[in-house]
Formats: C-alpha cells, sequence, structure tokens
C-alpha cells in the first residue's frame, strides 16, 4: 500500500491556534462587562429621572388633590430590606427603593392607599443596583423618621408649592460613584436632574 504524500496526520491544535482562541474569548468577554456597565449606568440615570418626575408629580397632586388625614400629600423613599412581592405580580428586589404616596404627621407615615394584605401601594420602584444618599438643604425641615440613606421623604406645601420636608440633593450612587444628581429647592419647590 502506498502512502499519499498530502495526507498529513491530525496531531491537534497549535500552541498559535490555542493563543488566538484565548485572546478573541478574552476580548469577547471583555466587551461584555463594558456593555454591563453601560446598562447599569443607563439604570441608574433613568432612576434619577424617574425620581425627579415622581417629584413633579407629588408637587400637582398636592396642589390639585383636597388634603386627607389632616395632613397633605407626601411621598416616601424607602429603602427595600428583602424582596417584596405586590398584589399586581410585580417584585420590589431587595436594595430597591419604593416610592409611596401617603400622609405623614411629622412622626410617621401612613400609605395613601394599601392592598388586600395591607400592604402599601407602591408607585414605582427604582433598582437595586443603586443606593441613594440625601443631603438636606440647609435650614430645610425634616421629619424626625427620615434617616438620609434608607427612609426619605417629600412634602411639598399646598399653598405655594414650596417644600415642607426633603429639600435638599438626592445623589443616586453606583459602584462607589455618583451618577446624578436631583435637587429640590425649598423656597420654590423647583426639582431638576444633574
Amino acid at each position: 500500500m502506498r502512502k499519499n504524500k498530502n495526507t498529513r496526520k491530525n496531531k491537534g491544535y497549535t500552541l498559535i491556534e490555542a493563543i488566538i482562541v484565548i485572546a478573541i474569548i478574552a476580548i469577547l468577554s471583555g466587551m461584555s462587562f463594558v456593555t454591563i456597565g453601560i446598562i447599569k449606568q443607563a439604570k441608574c440615570n433613568a432612576a434619577a429621572s424617574t425620581l425627579d418626575a415622581q417629584m413633579g408629580s407629588l408637587l400637582i397632586k398636592t396642589k390639585t388633590v383636597s388634603e386627607a388625614k389632616g395632613s397633605p400629600l407626601c411621598m416616601l423613599i424607602q429603602y427595600n430590606n428583602s424582596d417584596i412581592n405586590f398584589a399586581d405580580g410585580t417584585i420590589a428586589k431587595s436594595g430597591s427603593y419604593s416610592l409611596i404616596l401617603g400622609y405623614n404627621d411629622g412622626s410617621s407615615f401612613t400609605p395613601k392607599e394599601v392592598d388586600a394584605d395591607g400592604n402599601a401601594v407602591v408607585e414605582t420602584t427604582l433598582p437595586n443596583i443603586l443606593s441613594i444618599n440625601y443631603t438636606p438643604e440647609t435650614g430645610a425641615g425634616e421629619c424626625s423618621f427620615v434617616d438620609g440613606t434608607e427612609t426619605m421623604l417629600i412634602e411639598f406645601k399646598k399653598a405655594d408649592g414650596s417644600v415642607r420636608y426633603g429639600a435638599g440633593s438626592y445623589e443616586i450612587i453606583y459602584n462607589g460613584n455618583r451618577v446624578a444628581t436631583v435637587k429640590l429647592d425649598a423656597a420654590t419647590g423647583n426639582h431638576s436632574v444633574k
């Protein structure tokens, strides 16, 4: 039997081929980490816009809705220490923030609406990839149960739209860095995202 000179024995991959495959995998995985970071930062920016929009909504509701329970309408920003299941099937993950409308008497918060299980109805939830650091505006009043990181309260005065509680800066923090800041002015009730 005669051997064909063009036949080559398959001895596996060469070292250069293996290095090229490893380099391609490294590049693709690096790109995925960058993409994930960009997506998470976009979620933080969206959370800042959502918080700003909810402040505007609260101001409008405060001016148009009649006061109930002897207190004006307010919004509680509450840190969720565990997963919360809502009646509509949505879930607020541990580490997220819930925005809840209700009433404040200066020492406690009463939700505006509760579900069948007695849980507060949440307006919206901010994602669990961020944290909020609240810094009150100098001279602005603050509630006794507000701590600036896990429980924050925003309340406008019905007469002129100025801020009774919650004026100052809300820094949206992702991965130890400030991504955005929502500012709420005490005298005017104006709010903006930077």
